[in-house]
């Protein structure tokens, strides 16, 4: 084997060292968010359809429009909020799991909470760029952007799901 040989090979098994130890850390480490993005029914703390009193938003709806970590909520009455992921915490002690966001952004700071991957959760914001100083709701999502990776690997298959007609109607027999 030539000197050059052996640089090459070993140059290669410290390539692939180094690709396996950040895939190894990074899977480790780095989690994705949970997945909000939606169109969500606001109900206020107490049950009720939010309306407008102190301490909650004055909307019927809204959107979650979610990039990674960044976080958009649209309000049906047009008020837009930016937020920033700061904090995830999942409760793996009860059942079903827990998670629990904590973001901010724009003098606003919200807390996110409920079943994992659940469609209904808890809903804190405060800061002086509200109308009130704390709004707490609670929402259910009533439309999902985005299809969870598990329900499309159980749809997944390799068949028609109607079967082919054949073209003009006329059968081949």
């Amino acid at each position: 084997m030539s000197r050059a040989s052996g640089i090459y090979i070993i140059f290669t098994a410290v390539f692939a060292l180094g690709i396996w130890a950040i895939l190894a850390l990074g899977s480790a480490t780095l989690a994705a968010p949970e997945d909000l993005a939606g169109q969500w029914a606001i109900a206020s703390s107490d049950g009720g359809a939010a309306g407008g009193s102190a301490g909650t938003i004055s909307a019927s709806t809204m959107t979650i429009d979610q990039s990674g970590r960044f976080f958009e909520l649209q309000f049906k009455n047009g008020r837009r909020v930016h937020l920033t992921l700061l904090k995830l915490q999942t409760d793996e002690s009860s059942l079903p799991h827990r998670t629990r966001l904590t973001l901010a952004g724009g003098g606003i700071a919200a807390t996110i909470s409920g079943p994992a991957g659940g469609a209904e959760v808890d809903f804190a914001l405060k800061g002086s760029a509200l109308e009130a100083q704390l709004a707490t709701f609670h929402a259910r999502r009533t439309l999902r952007f985005y299809e969870p990776a598990e329900a499309k690997a159980l749809r997944a298959t390799t068949r028609p799901s109607q079967p082919l007609s054949t073209a003009g109607g006329s059968s081949h027999s």
